[in-house]
């Protein structure tokens, strides 16, 4: 039996958290359906072995992990948290945050800075290795900041998380082509490129780029609004 462990299990439980055992030397849970049903019985068995289990938390929809993996990433997040105190623990690298989720349904989400911060948060039916876990990298979890409970999740992450979330939306919307003249590629909303694509084949000409057209002296508005036009007529 590994009493450390199993300390570190009834914490968690203890603060409301939800632990589950890791075999030991990687970051995969004990069990195949390590997301479902959740119980106490059922994850601190394998504490009170003699065989090799690490320990990771499973987050649910009350908190979330907010995690980054470098230096310049975890500098960017502290941005936007500010002076907030919080559950911290960390890795070799990563940075682990814990707050109360801003919404029930949020899982896995992936945030971008421009200059290539990166930020993730796990949420419900996820989970992360925590403390006093050995990382595979051969350091230990181990928390900075053992302050409870979380506090609720910071302005200035719900803000980038919600601009981020309409950017993907609208990403949705549009698509990458080749331009058949420079070979770079472009995003384009699908619904205009099918538009642009139909007014280049009237004069059997491959789709280009705004900056190819301009080298070549093309002009396909007033194409593209004829074609518009003409589908609006004999569209029900």
């Amino acid at each position: 039996m590994n009493s450390l462990y199993l300390d570190y299990f009834d914490e968690y439980v203890a603060k409301g958290l939800m632990p589950i055992a890791i075999l030991g030397g990687t970051k995969q849970p004990a069990e195949p359906k390590w997301n479902k049903d959740w119980s106490i019985r059922r994850w601190r068995k394998y504490f009170s072995q003699e065989e090799d289990y690490e320990i990771g938390l499973l987050w649910s929809t009350k908190y979330v992990d907010v995690e980054t993996d470098n230096e310049k990433s975890n500098i960017f997040l502290n941005r936007l948290i500010g002076n907030i105190d919080r559950p911290v623990f960390k890795s070799k690298r990563s940075y682990h945050n814990i707050f109360l989720s801003p919404n029930a349904k949020l899982t896995k989400v992936n945030l971008f800075g421009r200059s290539g911060e990166k930020i993730e948060i796990f949420g419900r039916k996820t989970y992360t290795v925590a403390p006093p876990s050995n990382h595979i990298e051969g350091t230990k979890y181990s928390f900075i900041n053992q302050v409870w409970p979380p506090p609720p999740f910071p302005n200035g992450l719900k803000a980038f998380y919600f601009q981020q979330k309409k950017i993907v939306i609208k990403s949705r919307k549009k698509t990458l082509t080749v331009c058949k003249e420079c070979g770079k590629k472009q995003l384009i909303h699908k619904k205009r490129l099918a538009l642009e694509v139909n007014a280049f084949l009237n004069y059997n000409l491959k789709w280009k780029c705004r900056i190819c057209r301009s080298r070549y002296n093309i002009d396909i508005k007033e194409e593209c609004r004829e074609i518009k036009q003409f589908a609006s007529r004999h569209t029900d």
